[in-house]
């Protein structure tokens, strides 16, 4: 996978086209409108994020195309890896920002201590190559 194949997120419904840009814009047919992120609350549905028009769900995250299931506009997740190192593991979660800029991509680090639980340190490694990582790669 490469950017371009992570740069626009479409899905259509009853003849309309909703897509999220790169620059993190929301469109409706072409035209831009402000999206909400809401909670699937249904039993049995909890934690399913969905697109939402106004009051009107459109579609959960993921059907967009989206690896993760978490609020795009923040970020997408496109996969992480835990890796035993010395004195513990070391856990990194790739991810894809959409900026005014454009996207972003980076590596958020987290280095555990033998227990795999006690954080030691994090850190960020900034442009990340736009490439799946682990438990994504193959999807």
């Amino acid at each position: 996978m490469s950017k371009k194949d992570f740069a626009v997120r479409k899905f259509v419904k009853n003849g309309v086209t909703y897509e999220f840009t790169p620059f993190g814009e929301w469109l409706k047919n072409g035209v831009p409108f402000k999206a909400e992120i809401k909670n699937d609350q249904r039993e049995g549905h909890s934690g399913k994020k969905w697109v939402c028009d106004g009051s009107h769900a459109i579609a959960p995250v993921r059907d967009f195309g989206f690896l993760s299931n978490t609020d795009p506009s923040s970020y997408e997740q496109i996969g992480s890896t835990k890796t035993e190192v010395s004195g513990g593991w070391e856990m990194r979660t790739r991810c894809i920002y959409r900026t005014e800029e454009g996207m972003k991509c980076n590596d958020n680090m987290m280095l555990f201590a033998e227990d795999g639980v006690t954080l030691k340190k994090d850190w960020i490694e900034y442009n990340a190559p736009f490439v799946a990582i682990g438990d994504k790669a193959e999807e």
